[in-house]
């Protein structure tokens, strides 16, 4: 009875040290190109965490260019693919030997288009998610300057998402992907 009791102790002293550490990244260790505005932060597993018990209440962003999303799928999770910026074949990175990229000046209002889509606003929780978290950390930012309160950079992104096997489809859902969302000038 003795044994029991003390497992059961261990027990939830286990889970009460890390559940309550399991959505707390210690901002001070992301990479610096990674780092927001907000300080918030998910893992991948975090993220779709938080889906499967709160996705009536989140805003789930692909970030990528849609021909990202044509070439490796998406996670099944995310609510829409709203680019933050578009690989751009008439510009070249020298230092990522690489197409450039344009940022998409509609982001933010299609963000707000999304939001109110879901019946949702500015002060309900947002997780946007990239290639690496670098893009999605970049997109925070400028959505947490425009007042959206909660949003959350998934810093491992779709590597992480693959990496952990959760649920990813290369099966393209034409409600979530739409390509034509601003004038890439091509």
């Amino acid at each position: 009875m003795i044994i029991h009791l003390i497992k059961r102790i261990l027990i939830v002293s286990f889970l009460v040290c890390f559940a309550g550490s399991a959505l707390a990244i210690d901002a001070s260790k992301v990479p610096k190109q990674k780092q927001t505005e907000a300080g918030l932060y998910f893992t991948s597993l975090e993220a779709s965490e938080h889906m499967a018990n709160n996705a009536a209440s989140t805003l789930f962003i692909d970030i990528r260019d849609p021909v990202e999303i044509f070439i490796l799928g998406m996670p099944l999770a995310v609510d829409r693919n709203i680019t933050f910026k578009y690989i751009d074949p008439t510009q070249w990175n020298e230092n990522n030997e690489t197409f450039g990229m344009k940022v998409n000046p509609d982001f933010t209002q299609k963000v707000s288009e999304q939001l109110k889509a879901k019946g949702l606003s500015n002060t309900d929780t947002i997780i946007l998610i990239c290639g690496s978290g670098i893009r999605s950390a970049s997109a925070a930012s400028i959505l947490k300057k425009a007042g959206y309160d909660k949003v959350y950079s998934v810093i491992d992104g779709y590597h992480g998402w693959q990496n952990s096997r959760l649920k990813w489809s290369r099966e393209l859902d034409k409600t979530k992907v739409l390509f034509n969302e601003c004038d890439r000038g091509l």
